[in-house]
């Protein structure tokens, strides 16, 4: 892996993360933005990543994306991994668009040329014109439905009529259209569950769009909603409101449900079911009351496990590696399930590793990281993210970046943190030159490059950029090639500073002097409202 230092150029105005030093704080990387078409990855046959059982983690539309960057990223895998997102789409949705995209990248090389005529594949026509006529027909019915909806006025019915196109959208590869639907939705909610429903929609339609300041906003809404969210309470009322009435009033429900908010309301409604008069039908529903809350408490539990995930992606997305890191290590293992639509267990630990490594000093690694038991059970799903965060705790510099050249693929080929891998890398090695200088008064060149395994030009690089950021307080003796840090006489600091403590008291007095003189000699005036001032 080529973790030679990139120069940093100014800030865009994002968010740092607070461990970061100033200098850092400028780099464009911070922001998710710019290209990084440079990180390319060629494996090779001792190459560690394994792209099926990669893909395999994951459930859903998450794995179309995820085939799609590692075609364009690792050249080797092209061919096979967009074959794959095509086979996907064709079973899972109508986005002619996105499949043309990835018959495009397998039939060319990573430079865009075409392939030979023997070694191209060509696109299934009939399914093509299938999944376009199904778009047309069913976009239209959604439309007009909607339309009729608003005519008439119902709310709910214009709320699931914004929701079903909106999913149509989605299924057609219109993200942008998906999500100005699911937004025009929060216009329509009328109770709590309508709210997390709508946020968790918008949610996940803004990370595939990678908008990722979106998706802060939305969880922070799910999250007020959830707080104030009383399951035993919404049980009680759904059961009053049966017994009064002899029967649940179920709203329509169409196209198809979205976890959280319908299962939410699924459960709501079951907890409305009639109430028996006999004693043994009391002790029955009495129970199923009681199997309804644990349902809604598992569901809140879920919501509130995709709501940290998605916080801990939008920071990673805007550069905040603190806060991306403290999301990511609250994560709870035993709801992975939930959330294998966005992201793998194994991804929790690697990215709450990398931005731990990168942010926080040596002590705080510890409390946050090392010793959380969360992140011990998502690191089982991926050992090698253990073994990074041993190595540079237990000052095997040289073994710690050797796993994060070993392991560059694996970073790399992760759709949400291929922008950051400059980055993070170069804050990882900062703070390990740091902690490794720290209880020296001097450490030769070589034996600063012997404990990281790098070469002499490149330790003189590392070492003088460590000086000229101030992350040290050293000077070099290029002769004698030795770092020496700069003592300071504690002797001499005492007097100076009792010196300028000294300076001050009599700046204080002479100030005081002089303005009991001008109150002596009647240099005072005083304003229209009778209060005092001095002055010459």
């Amino acid at each position: 892996m080529d973790l030679d230092p990139h120069s940093m150029e100014s800030s865009d105005g994002t968010e740092q993360p607070s461990f970061v030093t100033a200098e850092e704080m400028t780099a464009p990387e911070a922001s998710g933005s710019g290209t990084h078409d440079d990180l390319t990855v060629h494996l090779s046959a001792e190459d560690p990543f394994d792209w099926e059982a990669y893909i395999a983690n994951y459930q859903g539309s998450t794995k179309i994306p995820r085939l799609i960057h590692i075609a364009k990223t690792a050249p080797e895998l092209r061919a096979a991994t967009a074959q794959e997102a095509m086979r996907l789409i064709q079973e899972s949705s109508n986005d002619v668009a996105t499949y043309n995209s990835a018959l495009m990248l397998r039939n060319t090389n990573a430079d865009g040329q075409r392939l030979s005529d023997g070694q191209t594949v060509s696109a299934d026509q009939e399914w093509v014109r299938d999944a376009s006529k199904r778009s047309k027909i069913e976009g239209e019915k959604l439309d007009l439905e909607l339309r009729n909806y608003q005519n008439n006025l119902i709310k709910e019915s214009i709320r699931m009529a914004n929701r079903d196109l909106a999913d149509h959208h989605r299924r057609t590869g219109s993200l942008a259209e998906a999500l100005k639907c699911y937004q025009r939705t929060r216009d329509f909610c009328s109770t709590s569950e309508h709210v997390v429903e709508m946020c968790l929609n918008v949610i996940e339609i803004s990370l595939e769009l990678h908008n990722y300041s979106n998706v802060s906003t939305f969880v922070s809404k799910a999250e007020g909603v959830l707080e104030s969210y009383n399951p035993s309470a919404a049980v009680g009322s759904s059961s009053r409101t049966a017994a009064g009435t002899g029967s649940s009033v179920v709203p329509p429900s169409k196209g198809a449900s979205t976890s959280g908010g319908d299962a939410i309301g699924a459960l709501f409604r079951a907890g409305g079911s009639t109430t028996e008069t006999s004693s043994r039908g009391g002790v029955a529903s009495a129970a199923g009351g009681d199997a309804v809350q644990a349902r809604l408490k598992k569901e809140v539990a879920q919501i509130q496990a995709k709501l940290k995930i998605a916080d801990g992606l939008a920071a990673l997305g805007l550069g905040r590696y603190e806060t991306a890191a403290r999301s990511f290590a609250d994560a709870d293992p035993q709801q992975a399930d939930s959330y294998s639509h966005i992201m793998s267990a194994g991804d929790v630990a690697l990215y709450a590793v990398l931005c731990g490594l990168a942010v926080y000093p040596r002590p705080v690694l510890k409390s946050q990281i090392i010793d959380r038991p969360n992140l011990r059970g998502f690191m089982e799903h991926e050992p090698h993210t253990k073994e990074l965060l041993d190595a540079f705790w237990n000052c095997e510099y040289k073994k710690g970046l050797g796993l994060l050249t070993k392991w560059k693929s694996r970073h790399v080929l992760d759709v949400y943190l291929h922008p950051h891998i400059p980055r993070l890398t170069r804050l990882i090695i900062q703070r390990s030159l740091t902690q490794f200088f720290s209880p020296f008064s001097s450490v030769s060149f070589s034996r600063l490059g012997s404990a990281f395994g790098w070469s002499p030009t490149r330790t003189e690089e590392e070492v003088l950029g460590l000086v000229e950021r101030g992350e040290i307080d050293a000077k070099l003796d290029w002769v004698d090639k030795v770092i020496v840090a700069n003592t300071v006489d504690e002797r001499q600091a005492l007097f100076e500073k009792t010196i300028q403590a000294g300076s001050r008291r009599i700046e204080v007095a002479e100030r005081l002097s002089f303005r009991m003189q001008l109150v002596q000699n009647g240099l005072v005036y005083r304003d229209r409202e009778g209060a005092g001032a001095g002055g010459e």
